[in-house]
């Protein structure tokens, strides 16, 4: 509750007399809300809800808040940095064993969206060790740049997560994914060539996603008929995707940055 209600005050450049002309709660009263020395009744909470268009459960802090998002994406692009580390250190050092690639969570996402927007990637501007102090300098870049994850056509609901100290690790995870897929389709959507656009309005994506959701049942269970009927569908829009490809202009070459 202490931090809620200070942070969307500020957030919205409210004075204590600003909250008392436009609530009805006098400043002394707010201003006790936010020190935690007194709680709102049932019926103020919902009036600071109406007034903040925020839940209830927000407020009160049982939900995530913005800020603990942000610092959730900055700690496991972090992570995922390391890991890439880690992995390659073990490649040179043991160059006879095959690993597989580790599962990267965000930061090919995260660099996709700022190479392709032209800016600075996190690690061309901080180092590890300032990413991982987490300063003012570095939450501002991440709020200025990933802010769209809330407010964008596929955003992050973070009134359906707890906050991160009563977060499960499968539920911490869920969140993890949902702020990929939204940086994810922002890169996406801002990269389509007439290429990829051919591919997704073909039956192509969509009978290979049908396939591979299936594919381990279809597998075990599926007759050879059915699983050859699957097959040659993907065969033949594939083949359909290649005539039309012809006729496209070609993709962009890649720049060295996004190889790299």
């Amino acid at each position: 509750m202490l931090n809620r209600l200070k942070e969307l005050r500020k957030e919205n450049h409210y004075t204590l007399d600003d909250i008392e002309k436009l609530t009805g709660i006098k400043r002394g009263t707010y201003s006790n809300y936010e020190n935690g020395n007194t709680e709102p009744k049932l019926e103020t909470w919902q009036k600071l809800s109406d007034f903040f268009e925020v839940s209830i459960a927000y407020l009160q802090g049982l939900t995530i808040s913005e800020d603990e998002v942000i610092k959730l994406l900055n700690d496991t692009y972090i992570s995922d940095i390391e890991t890439l580390k880690t992995f390659k250190k073990l490649q040179n050092n043991v160059s006879t064993i095959q690993e597989e690639a580790p599962i990267i969570q965000i930061s090919h996402s995260v660099d996709m969206y700022l190479i392709i927007n032209k800016i600075p990637l996190p690690l061309d501007v901080f180092s590890i060790s300032q990413l991982k102090k987490y300063p003012k300098e570095v939450k501002n870049y991440w709020t200025k740049n990933f802010n769209f994850i809330f407010n964008d056509n596929v955003d992050v609901n973070i009134n359906i997560y707890s906050s991160l100290s009563k977060m499960s690790s499968s539920e911490k995870n869920s969140l993890i994914e949902e702020i990929n897929f939204c940086i994810s389709v922002k890169y996406l959507s801002a990269s389509n060539t007439p290429i990829s656009e051919c591919f997704e309005e073909s039956n192509s994506y969509h009978d290979m996603a049908i396939f591979q959701k299936k594919s381990e049942d279809l597998t075990r269970f599926g007759s050879k008929e059915e699983i050859k009927s699957h097959i040659t569908r993907i065969i033949s829009d594939l083949n359909s995707f290649l005539s039309k490809l012809n006729d496209l202009p070609d993709n962009p070459s890649i720049k060295a940055d996004i190889k790299k």
